[in-house]
């Protein structure tokens, strides 16, 4: 990708941030649920770590390695035109320079934005002046490169359950605001969230404001009442793609039925024409 078109991008990604209307913003995993959702008429795409995980055969939690994650980033830049943000887990890297690299990486490929979290297996958080760091070394990266691309500071506190209820807002607020103050250009408050904790963090932050679609957080419309920027789907669309093969699967090998495949499947001529 020429650079002034990722840096056109990179500056259409960042003004999506700042409209009327919240951000909805799906995530692919693969080329094809990518060329999906450009032509279904949105505005950017991010990818899913958990859906490029799963579909090569592994769980979530960077057990897929960073050339593979670019691998599904390449393929995904050759067949769509937009603004793509890409899911770098904790940065595939155990030090600032490290995760910095990584990022390199993922930028040089086209990529006009990042998400980074704090969140560890054994539902842990990265401490947060190491935190911290390794978003200063992102913003200088940034700087270096030429590329705007997008900081969006993943906070794990809701979604790993951290401390006691009572407490995970000053964390949460906490953390979003020393990410800010070290570069961060977005917040990411993945979890669980009530309608008085979203208008709290809304108020406080000075930036953008990412939530994750949950079965029992606001409806879209509440959410952009509320002031939320960007409401990403998560691994929600490939979990759903996964769930019907797992249900086509199980009543094909315990039924010996093809129900379930024909009454989902698109006619192969129009699935042709999607991606001609």
């Amino acid at each position: 990708m020429e650079q002034a078109t990722q840096i056109a991008l990179a500056k259409q990604f960042h003004a999506l941030h700042h409209q009327t209307e919240t951000l909805i913003l799906p995530n692919a995993w693969d080329a094809g649920s990518a060329v999906i959702f450009e032509k279904t008429g949105f505005e950017a795409i991010g990818t899913t770590s958990a859906g490029i995980a799963y579909t090569l055969g592994y769980p979530d939690g960077e057990h897929i390695g960073l050339s593979e994650l670019i691998h599904t980033e390449r393929t995904i830049l050759r067949r769509i035109n937009l603004p793509l943000t890409v899911d770098v887990e904790a940065g595939y890297g155990t030090n600032p320079a490290a995760v910095a690299e990584s990022v390199r990486a993922v930028i040089e490929v086209g990529a006009v934005g990042i998400n980074l979290e704090d969140g560890l297996s054994g539902k842990a958080l990265i401490p947060l002046e190491e935190q911290c760091n390794r978003i200063r070394a992102l913003a200088a990266l940034k700087a270096e490169m030429g590329v705007p691309f997008f900081i969006n500071a993943r906070t794990d506190v809701y979604w790993l359950s951290i401390g006691e209820a009572k407490d995970q807002l000053s964390m949460t607020l906490e953390r979003c605001a020393a990410y800010v103050e070290a570069g961060a250009d977005g917040a990411f408050v993945p979890g669980r969230l009530g309608v008085s904790i979203i208008r709290e963090l809304v108020n406080m932050l000075d930036v953008p404001l990412n939530v994750i679609a949950t079965p029992s957080n606001p409806t879209i419309a509440e959410l952009q009442a509320l002031g939320v920027a960007r409401l990403s789907l998560g691994s929600g669309p490939v979990r759903a793609a996964l769930g019907i093969t797992q249900k086509i699967a199980a009543e094909l090998h315990q039924q010996r039925s093809l129900a379930s495949m024909f009454s989902v499947a698109t006619p192969y001529d129009e699935m042709n024409r999607l991606f001609e």
